[in-house]
């Protein structure tokens, strides 16, 4: 993976897989809490061109990095829209859904070599 790509994909995860007081800390520090949009914003910033540069052939991932870092997505997205708006509170962070994204996250991490 490209040096840079690599350091924007591996921040975005650690921020997702951090524990939800890690979460808090970070987003009162950014100034963006209490949204929790932040950490999903940082993640697609890296995903959605990284996702096409796998597609287009110009990046390679191994196939289960690639399964995880769209299960992420998938979660996220799932996430998404206003009947999910208390989700994207500093206080739902440490919900069933964030706990869950917390893990892939955590395992994606755990792929990039």
């Amino acid at each position: 993976m490209r040096n840079n790509i690599d350091v924007r994909l591996k921040e975005a995860l650690k921020n997702l897989a951090a524990n939800s007081s890690e979460q808090k800390a970070y987003l009162e520090k950014l100034g963006t809490a209490p949204s929790a949009d932040e950490l999903a914003l940082e993640f697609d910033d890296i995903y959605l061109p990284l996702k096409s540069w796998i597609e287009g052939g110009s990046v390679k991932l191994p196939p289960n990095l690639i399964l995880k870092l769209e299960e992420v997505d998938n979660l996220l997205e799932k996430m998404s829209g206003p009947q999910n708006a208390k989700l994207w509170d500093v206080k739902s962070l440490s919900s069933n859904e964030w706990n869950h994204i917390r893990r892939i996250a955590g395992e994606a991490l755990l792929l990039i070599s």
